[in-house]
């Protein structure tokens, strides 16, 4: 049975899943057959707001990337999780280089080009609106 479930602070939402809770046995191996209850993996969007960061970007995606694939290895997250750059009107190069990760690998990695500059706090919301989107 799939259900939502809701955090707010002051009023607004500040945190939404949904959540599936099944029966599974418990792997103690003594064949005591216990039951858990267990939920599905979260699936989480990293939101990066980036603003003229061309010159490190290739290498914090390769870090969080591993860090990912780790957590999604050990069962901790979904492997639906995703990276999501957010172009914060950049000058340099930064929207090229997202649009190389998304084509180097397009499940893992996305992007949102903002027009121009939107300050670091619209940015992040606009990933997480994104993100929120494509849940």
């Amino acid at each position: 049975m799939r259900r939502l479930r809701t955090e707010y602070e002051d009023g607004k939402i500040i945190f939404e899943t949904n959540t599936q809770k099944a029966d599974i046995t418990s792997a103690g191996g003594d064949g005591s057959g216990e039951r858990a209850d267990r939920r599905d993996q979260p699936v989480v969007y990293f939101v990066l707001p980036c603003y003229n960061e061309a010159e490190g970007l290739v290498h914090t995606a390769d870090v969080l990337a591993a860090k990912v694939a780790h957590l999604t290895e050990t069962g901790r997250i979904s492997k639906q999780s995703r990276i999501l750059f957010v172009d914060d009107g950049s000058k340099d190069d930064t929207w090229s280089i997202i649009r190389n990760l998304h084509e180097r690998d397009a499940h893992l990695f996305g992007g949102v080009k903002l027009s121009h500059n939107r300050s670091h706090q619209n940015a992040l919301l606009a990933g997480l609106m994104t993100a929120r989107l494509r849940l």
